[in-house]
């Protein structure tokens, strides 16, 4: 084991040293390329000088007039051309990450020096050199929306979806197979199931975000449905500060939620501010710094009822109750009132999704030479809070808290070699830690071992457990981007990563005490100090008769290698681009696969390991081909297709999950163990769209497009020798697919207004939703086999079927801003149950939830302040307050009401003692999207 580790670090270190002796990186910069001519002959120019003000970067006009200026970070810049015996132009352009802005230059001949000629290019609407369908905001657009995270702006672009919980899927994908790229450096979550990414900037700390949807090229991986490519902020060539703080509260006029009825500005507090300039004293160092504090309650608030100390005087009261009157209707219905003196909290609302987060993010970039710059960004964030569950809705107490904390590191080096050629190489560390648990000794005797109930509520107790984990990513990549001639752009790419996952689950075990029960008679203050002799007791999962801790103790320490290459050659000629290339990778999970699965633990273990032999897992190889090809129809209108294989490891979570192989040797299906050998899952996309400007100030971009997803993560049901057990085994099974149709409309700023309307027309179909689901029947008998149901294809759970996605800015430059966001999209599929029939005779998802619908609004007011720029904003989210039902109840379809038989009523209503009604039962706070929400602000800019 020992030899086969030091092989593999010493394969990694080779790799590493190869890549560092072969800014920005792959994914974050376009270019600008054209022809200089004569104006008044149609002649190239050569030898024409083509600068970027306030850069290092240039080039000069080939014999044929041509040039090309790689290497440039997104924005609005000013470029510069003069050559000997001609009038200087300055021209203002823009560029966008990935793509070519062409402009043609033509120089007039002067014979008198006089200032330079000035020019704003004509902006086209359409991207001509675009082969794939990607949406970009940049950040003034960033700023005036009404948008609080990254998640709210992808939401707003065509084809993406967002589910119940919240997770983004685009195009039909699950919501782990997105990348997420900061500067050019994956910093996705390759180990929740959940997906996400690593480091959650904040919005005011955003040059640049651009969302590609479906097709990407070669330099893209781990992904199957989309990127969200993202350039964080820079430093400036002046100095520049700002500063922003808010208040605000959620405000509903509604009776869905607890205590959000009056307007409370102390419920969320921020303070942010950026810094950003030279060095004093170093020229060629160049600061960006951004800090955040803040602080929100959230709009899920519980009421303490009662206290975690109540559940064990409520389990008493209901025993000594049960035995003294064990002949009344209560005692016999179960339906013991609990006397008020038992419920000792103080009826205070309490915040039950709140957080509290801290980040901060520096970047230092400083010029060695003209040729070579070097920049290193550092992130860091530390959020606790607490994840809401309404069985505790009134003993918010007994939840465990939450912490993550993150830190990433990246550091490049960007070395252009000569005016078509420049690499660079990213060395990036990421580390994450996360806990949960509400006391930090899983056997604290502030822990409760009872957890009574009323109805579904818990009336004291607490959540037993905790959970830790930790995830490390050490990051080599290397780009080398060449413009080979005037019609050949080709990219070079190599990077290796190597992981660390640490996780650790345990779960206390509750000990009985056997001693003989209270005599009947007792008084309840009596019993109750008899009883607490008895009180049951926490102990560490203890250790079997092999020395092994039982199935509660979960825990590993793995560290697997990732591997990658890349080629691809973007040509683009005068009525036809094409991109194409193919990418490698390679995947060494660091762990162990059983050579004999259907085995029974030996007498004395819990883990299938005593009882098969265990052999490496292998590593896992793939190829991935990517081809995009667009063709111009006119000088406003073009047409793409596009094609690739994308693939994408399953969550490190499934894959390591149950690392030791521990099972019950009973046919339970709650046991479930991951698979090293799991394969990466794939995605097959094809694409058909048009770009149109249709006038000067409107565009339209339509796409047809259909994705067939295989080797998605699924269960199986793995039966041990003898037919007498069997348990879960995570395997590539699932498959599914995507067809749809997007149309993008958009209108420029021009005069006071800018807008975008989005519309998706999308279909998605699989054998299952989520990898954790498989379709479990039993013998009908009593401890019957577990099998498998019968697979249909059937509607995934985020099938949205029609979206409308709109945006709207009223804007005087420098004095007022009011912009608007409209959404609306049908109903997700759930599935019903059916009131008198077996749920088995339906499939799933064969119903809709309700509509969902909502308006946002930012409006802001720039002014004078004591001699500083200052700007007054409120931003008002859900404006309608709509009670948008994100989750519903199978047999009404509806998130807060369920059904019953008349029959029943006033029997469950007995059952809630006086402390809850139906009403309550039925409504779960965390089924609805969230309410009206007001922020009051200001920012000082310097």
């Amino acid at each position: 084991m020992e030899t086969t580790v030091n092989t593999r670090i010493a394969l990694l270190c080779t790799v590493l040293l190869c890549l560092c002796s072969s800014v920005l990186f792959s994914g974050t910069t376009g270019k600008i390329a054209g022809k200089v001519r004569d104006a008044s002959t149609g002649q190239p120019l050569p030898g024409a000088n083509i600068v970027l003000t306030n850069t290092t970067l240039g080039a000069s006009s080939d014999g044929d007039g041509y040039y090309v200026i790689l290497n440039i970070p997104p924005g609005e810049y000013v470029i510069v051309v003069s050559s000997v015996g001609y009038a200087t132009v300055r021209i203002k352009v823009k560029v966008v990450v990935d793509l070519t802005t062409t402009q043609d230059i033509a120089l007039s001949e002067q014979a008198i020096v006089t200032d330079a000629v000035v020019i704003t290019a004509e902006r086209t609407m359409i991207q001509v050199d675009r082969t794939n369908t990607a949406a970009s905001i940049e950040s003034d657009q960033i700023k005036a929306y009404p948008v609080q995270d990254i998640g709210e702006l992808v939401q707003l672009q065509a084809g993406v979806v967002r589910d119940a919980d919240g997770g983004f899927h685009i195009r039909g994908g699950r919501n782990y197979e997105i990348t997420y790229m900061i500067d050019g450096v994956p910093v996705s979550d390759q180990f929740l199931r959940k997906g996400g990414s690593i480091v959650e900037l904040d919005k005011g700390n955003i040059d640049f975000l651009q969302v590609i949807s479906g097709t990407f090229n070669a330099e893209y991986g781990q992904s199957q449905s989309g990127i969200i490519n993202i350039v964080s902020g820079s430093p400036k060539q002046h100095y520049a500060a700002s500063a922003t703080m808010y208040t605000g509260s959620y405000y509903t006029t509604g009776k869905t939620f607890l205590a959000l009825n009056s307007f409370r500005p102390s419920n969320e507090r921020n303070i942010e501010g950026s810094l950003s300039g030279p060095v004093p004293g170093v020229p060629s160092l160049g600061l960006y710094a951004f800090a955040r504090f803040n602080k929100d309650n959230g709009f899920l608030f519980g009421q303490r009822l009662t206290v975690p100390q109540d559940a064990f005087p409520v389990a008493a009261y209901r025993e000594w109750f049960q035995r003294e009157f064990s002949n009344t209707s209560a005692a016999i219905n179960n339906a013991i009132p609990i006397p008020d003196s038992l419920l000792t909290g103080d009826r205070a609302f309490v915040p039950m999704n709140g957080r509290e987060k801290i980040s901060f993010n520096a970047k230092l970039s400083y010029q060695l030479s003209q040729d070579i710059r070097t920049t290193y960004s550092i992130f860091t964030e530390d959020e606790k809070g607490s994840e809401y569950d309404d069985r505790y809705r009134y003993n918010p107490d007994g939840l465990p808290n939450v912490r993550h904390e993150s830190f990433t590191h990246i550091l490049n080096l960007n070395h252009v070699l000569a005016d078509n050629l420049f690499y660079v190489v990213n060395v990036s560390y990421l580390k994450r830690i996360s806990d949960r648990y509400l006391h930090e000794n899983v056997i604290d005797s502030r822990y409760e071992t009872v957890s009574p109930e009323v109805g579904r509520f818990a009336i004291g107790g607490t959540v037993l457990g905790k959970l830790f984990f930790r995830t490390e990513k050490l990051l080599t990549k290397a780009d080398l981007t060449w413009q080979m001639n005037a019609h050949n752009m080709i990219k070079f790419g190599v990077e290796a990563a190597q992981h660390r996952l640490r996780y650790h689950e345990i779960m206390p075990e509750i000990v009985e005490q056997k001693l003989p029960p209270p005599p009947v008679g007792l008084s309840f203050a009596e019993y109750l100090a008899i009883s607490r002799q008895r009180q049951n007791t926490l102990v560490l999962p203890t250790l079997t008769s092999s020395g092994e801790t039982g199935y509660n103790d979960q825990f590993y320490d793995h560290q697997p290698i990732e591997m990658a290459l890349y080629a691809q050659d973007k040509v683009e000629l005068d009525e036809l681009i094409i991109n194409f290339g193919a990418r490698f990778e390679y995947f060494d999970p660091d762990h162990v696969v059983l050579e004999k699965p259907e085995v029974s633990p030996a007498a004395g273990s819990v883990s299938l390991l005593s009882a098969s032999p265990a052999r490496r897992s292998k590593p896992t190889f793939q190829l991935s081909p990517r081809l995009g090809v667009a063709f111009p129809i006119s000088d406003q209108g073009v047409i793409h297709v596009s094609y690739g294989h994308f693939r994408k490891l399953p969550p490190f979570e499934y894959m390591y999950q149950n690392s030791q192989f521990k099972v019950a040797g009973s046919n339970d299906s709650r046991y479930t163990v991951g698979n090293a050998e799991l394969k990466p899952q794939t995605t097959s996309t094809y694409e058909l769209g048009l770009q149109q400007q249709v006038s000067e100030d409107f565009g339209v971009d339509a796409t047809l497009f259909y994705s067939d997803f295989r080797n998605l993560l699924g269960l199986e049901i793995v039966r041990q020798l003898g037919n007498v057990s069997s348990y879960l085994k995570r395997v590539n099974r699932d498959y599914g697919n995507n067809w749809g149709f997007t149309l993008a409309v958009k209108k420029r700023p021009s005069g006071l207004v800018s807008a975008t309307l989005d519309y998706t027309l999308m279909v998605g179909n699989g054998n299952e939703s989520d990898p954790n689901n498989i379709a479990i029947a039993r013998g009908a008998t009593s401890g019957g086999f577990i099998r498998e149901s019968e697979k249909q294809v059937i509607p995934l759970d985020w099938d949205q079927r029609h979206s409308f996605n709109g945006t709207l800015t009223l804007s005087e430059p420098a004095d007022w801003t009011v912009s608007c966001i409209g959404r609306f999209a049908t109903g997700q599929p759930y599935t019903p149950q059916p009131i008198l029939l077996d749920v088995n005779t339906k499939f799933k998802n064969t119903e809709r939830k309700p509509l969902q619908w909502s308006v946002d609004i930012n409006a802001s007011k720039s002014l004078q302040l004591f001699g500083i720029a200052t700007v007054l904003f409120v931003r008002v989210f859900n404006v309608f307050d709509v009670v948008n039902e994100t989750s519903v109840h199978p047999e009404t379809g509806q998130a807060g009401n369920d059904y019953r038989f008349p029959s029943v009523v006033e029997y469950e209503q007995t059952q809630l003692v006086g402390l809850f009604t139906l009403r309550d039962i039925d409504l779960h706070q965390d089924w609805y999207a969230p309410p009206r929400r007001i922020q009051l602000g200001v920012t000082f800019n310097y």
